[in-house]
């Protein structure tokens, strides 16, 4: 799974750290979520939008590049 909680920097081999901010979908269904970047004291420096599905309880994520250089996606 993202991590759903603000990372430190510097975290999951990169400079700014991805996590997810959005809601989980129910069984069989999908939601647009927003993923923000933590840098420089700010929680969402920048971010993008992905789209999370629930398959039996398994998230399957459709992610997108990050928004600049030096990002990455964190999982738990």
């Amino acid at each position: 799974m993202l991590a759903d909680t603000v990372p430190s920097t510097y975290r999951c081999s990169t400079h700014a750290t991805g996590y997810y901010t959005g809601t989980y979908p129910a069984v069989g269904s999908t939601v647009n979520g927003t993923v923000c970047y933590y840098w420089s004291s700010n929680a969402c420096n920048w971010s993008n939008l992905i789209s999370v599905t629930n398959c039996n309880g398994y998230y399957v994520y459709l992610l997108k590049a990050p928004p600049a250089c030096s990002l990455r996606y964190c999982t738990k």
